[in-house]
């Protein structure tokens, strides 16, 4: 957590009262001089980081929609990849063929040497562009697709439980949700990680249609699963 002022890190202080009574204080460290941010109780940043989680945390109806989405999609972008693999599977057997018949054609003296090193080159090198194309289409994603929409599923119960949570576990949820967070007053501001910035903007817009792409790509991505 840094001031969103001065960008020094927010610390925690006890203080204690005339009473007795002790108070956890949040504050600017000030390391670059004389911060206007003042002091937050723990009681308001925690109801503050609360409204971060709950920025994220989704519906039962919205979890069931997105993942019916998702799976939609991946599976019509799956067959077309399918597709594309067969058709470069094709054109890779064709060179093939086609060399074949030039080394024929060689040895036979139709071609001179000239002729046939260039074009089998040349075929061999469209070959190895084939290959590379194949080996990004062959890219497995299922089970990282499979393992981040468990991420749907925690963003559901995200809220809940953090409220439920000791300190060490909502710092450790947090860190899952937010690469960073700045304290400006008594408001939190978070940056949130993939794909949770997304989660976020669908519950601030409710309006999921444009997003639901850009959050399976996040989903297929190995990084999403940390938490799981």
């Amino acid at each position: 957590l840094t001031c969103s002022r001065c960008g020094c890190r927010i610390v925690g202080e006890l203080k204690k009262k005339a009473s007795g009574k002790t108070y956890v204080y949040y504050r600017c460290t000030g390391m670059r001089g004389r911060c206007e941010q003042g002091y937050v109780r723990q009681e308001v940043l925690d109801q503050a980081f609360e409204e971060v989680v709950k920025a994220v945390t989704l519906s039962p109806t919205d979890l069931e929609w997105l993942r019916g989405e998702i799976l939609t999609s991946h599976e019509i972008e799956q067959k077309t990849r399918e597709e594309a693999v067969d058709r470069f599977q094709r054109r890779y057997n064709d060179l093939d063929k086609l060399i074949a018949r030039a080394y024929e054609d060689r040895v036979l003296g139709k071609i001179d040497e000239a002729l046939w090193e260039s074009q089998t080159r040349a075929w061999r090198l469209e070959q190895q562009e084939i290959q590379s194309q194949l080996a990004r289409l062959r890219k497995a994603e299922d089970l990282y697709l499979q393992e981040g929409l468990k991420v749907l599923e925690l963003a559901q119960r995200m809220h809940g439980l953090f409220v439920a949570s000791d300190r060490p576990l909502r710092r450790e949820l947090l860190e899952v949700l937010t690469s960073n967070c700045t304290l400006r007053d008594v408001s939190v501001v978070p940056t949130y990680r993939k794909p949770y910035n997304l989660l976020a903007e669908g519950n601030r817009c409710r309006v999921w249609g444009p997003l639901v792409d850009r959050i399976r790509n996040d989903l297929s991505q190995p990084s999403t699963t940390a938490f799981m």
